[in-house]
Order: structure tokens, then sequence, then C-alpha cells
């Protein structure tokens, strides 16, 4: 006998729907978020072969390119020492691993940006002469550029279980599995490994420089 396909309620559908726009129209997250097969959820939305084919994804603006002072006011919450939490409630994200994502990315830029500034002012004092009391400018070959970090593959591993452990999370607090002391344990242990994986990058970074 052929297992009976689950019977939704209004709200569930509600969700599954809102899931499916949220993921990209990525059925099997949608499925796995509601415990439930791809095809239920085909059968559930009523999805046709054209909304199964895949989609060429718009290209948006990031966050901090669209938010400029809010970004430099969280890098520079980070800076002083505030916890990221507290730092992304500051400046209205919503999910402290988004927070990680957007500082990595702007630190990053900002190091590219930085080795930028020190080529043009290295080449501009090499084609400049020197006057004749000033000593030999410092040439483009002296000057020690910085290297993007890049993460080690113990970084990369940990950052896709945080990844799974906040679906997970997300899924058993929307069926209310979790209550809402556990889910802010969980938060805790993500933050934790979160930090941990940042130390991770920083300490393989000062071993590359």
């Amino acid at each position: 006998m052929s297992k009976a396909a689950p019977v939704w309620t209004p709200d569930e559908l509600r969700q599954m729907q809102e899931d499916w726009r949220r993921t990209d129209h990525n059925l099997t997250q949608v499925a796995e978020l509601h415990a439930c097969t791809r095809a239920d959820v085909v059968a559930a939305l009523g999805l046709t072969e054209a909304d199964l084919k895949p989609r060429q994804r718009k290209k948006y603006p990031s966050w901090e390119t669209q938010n400029p002072e809010k970004a430099a006011e969280f890098v520079r919450l980070l800076a002083g020492g505030a916890k990221m939490t507290e730092a992304c409630k500051a400046v209205g994200i919503e999910k402290t691993d988004t927070g990680y994502k957007i500082y990595n990315r702007t630190r990053e830029r900002n190091t590219l940006m930085s080795n930028e500034e020190k080529m043009v002012t290295a080449v501009a004092q090499a084609i400049q002469p020197p006057a004749a009391d000033q000593p030999e400018p410092v040439r483009p070959e002296d000057y020690t550029v910085d290297k993007p970090a890049k993460r080690s593959y113990k970084a990369c591993q940990l950052a896709k279980a945080l990844d799974g452990m906040s679906l997970l999370v997300d899924a058993l607090r929307r069926k209310h599995l979790l209550s809402a002391d556990e889910v802010k344990v969980c938060e805790r242990v993500m933050d934790m490994g979160y930090a941990f994986r940042v130390g991770i990058e920083y300490g393989e970074a000062l071993k590359n420089a």
C-alpha cells in the first residue's frame, strides 16, 4: 500500500509557501523543513513543471552596499569589542550568521581596497623623481600587500555544520518542538561556534601573513 499524502493545515500551507519563496524555490530544502518528501511539497503547493525549472537568480546588491552607514557602524561596534549578537541588533541584522557573513565580506573588501591604495601610492612615488633633499622613493615591489584571509578546511566544515544547525533549530522551532529557552541555548551555542570559527580564520591569517 502506498503511503497516504500528509494533510496540511492552512497555517502549514502558508508557511510552506513562504519557505518556497524564501529558499528561492529549493524543493529539497522545503521538503526537509516540513519533514516530508519532494512529491508532498509539489502536491501541497500545486507546483507545475514550469515552477520546478531552475530559475536564473537575480543579483541583488549586498546589505553593506545598500546600507553603507549601518555597515560602518556595524564594523565599528565589533572592532570596539561588542558581541556579534549586540552589533547585529544595533543595526537591524536579524541573524548572527548573517552578521558574520557581512563582517567577513566587509573585511575582505577592506583588505582589497587597502592593497589597491598601497599599490597606487607606490606607483605614484616610483614615477615621481625625488627632490634633492628627499630619499629614494619606495618601489612597488618593496611594499608588503596583505592577502585576504582564506578559510581553512576546518573553518569551512565548521561553517557548514553551523548552517545545518541553524536550519535544524529553525525547523524544530516552527514545529513547536523547542521552547523559547531551548532556542536561546541553541543560539548561544551557535554564537560560540561562529566565534570559534572566526578565531580559526584569524589564526590561519596570522600564520600565512
